[in-house]
């Protein structure tokens, strides 16, 4: 009769239940990193959104006036476009501020960093939709390429 080995087969299921423990709580921690880098990512975008509102605050609401009912042509080639574009230059240079959008409340792209966004009808997206209930929402996106404000950039992770 064979003896039966407790000690092995305790060893082999301790290692198991060892690895399986180290696996979940790896997958947990990283999970929990993530959504602390989202959340301070999107406090910081918060507080960048409000202090850019904040500084041009004025030549904001005077754009989204003169903007209303005009054609998207007509609204790209705004002189108030390239004014507003050569006032915020300097704050965002340097800066983690890779674009900035102004939309109009009935969702239209009223001024863009990419000037080929302006006019662009957001009415229906999910983001602008939450935006204009105030609400903050976030996501954080890959992409192999972006135009940002400063040129492309290339093998990036945003928050918008």
């Amino acid at each position: 009769m064979r003896a039966f080995k407790l000690t092995r087969y305790f060893s082999l299921v301790l290692l198991v239940l060892l690895l399986a423990a180290g696996v979940s709580l790896t997958l947990y921690v990283r999970h929990h990193e993530i959504m602390q880098m989202e959340s301070l990512a999107q406090d910081n975008n918060v507080d960048a959104t409000r202090l850019l509102g904040k500084v041009l605050q004025g030549e904001i609401q005077q754009l989204i006036e003169c903007a209303s009912d005009k054609p998207v042509a007509e609204l790209q080639r705004m002189p108030e476009i390239a004014q507003l574009r050569d006032i915020l230059k300097p704050l965002i240079l340097g800066s983690n501020i890779a674009k900035v959008k102004i939309y109009s409340l009935g969702g239209i792209t009223v001024f863009s960093t990419e000037v080929t966004q302006i006019g662009e009808d957001k009415s229906s997206n999910a983001g602008f939709m939450a935006a204009s209930k105030g609400e903050v929402v976030s996501t954080l996106e890959h992409r192999n390429q972006f135009s940002a404000f400063e040129g492309v950039r290339n093998d990036v992770d945003l928050v918008a």
